[in-house]
């Protein structure tokens, strides 16, 4: 549904929210993804921008290491125009963050946070837990509020930042 989305966005905002409403019979509003770690972040402002200026009411980003990206994306820009919500994604071995910064185009694990995991070795699962709830609450006083990707196969993980 993500790329019916985005191709009737381009077309119409109006033709969006009708074709998500007749799929899934509810009331929707327009959300939109930002990357803030793009290589181009020239390109990725502009993008946002447009996305704006079509309707979207919202945006979350990618999952964020580091909240300076969402600083300068945001003094960039100017300022939030709409509400931003911030990825948190519960990473818990060296590898898959290895993996996240190296795979996952316009998502940045800095060095630092790739040390920890890897010197936490076997306690990979508790420092990805120490790290999001950094995240999140540094998350919380600077955006609308912050959405959590759990360990895969783990959705009850996500609860964990609430403990």
């Amino acid at each position: 549904m993500a790329g019916f989305c985005v191709d009737a966005l381009k077309k119409s905002r109006d033709r969006c929210v009708v074709g998500i409403r007749s799929r899934i019979g509810a009331d929707v509003q327009l959300c939109e993804t930002v990357m803030l770690g793009a290589d181009d972040l020239e390109t990725e402002l502009d993008r946002f921008r447009r996305k704006v200026e079509a309707g979207a009411q919202f945006a979350m980003t990618q999952a964020l290491f580091d909240l300076a990206y969402f600083d300068q994306f945001e003094e960039r820009l100017g300022g939030w125009p709409i509400p931003v919500m911030v990825g948190i994604f519960m990473v818990r071995s060296h590898q898959l963050a290895v993996r996240l910064h190296n795979e996952v185009p316009g998502i940045v694990v800095p060095e630092a946070v790739q040390a920890r995991f890897r010197d936490a070795g076997p306690r990979g699962a508790e420092v990805g837990l120490e790290l999001a709830r950094e995240l999140s609450a540094e998350a919380r006083e600077k955006a609308a509020g912050v959405y959590v990707i759990p360990p895969f196969r783990q959705p009850e993980a996500a609860l964990e930042l609430l403990g």
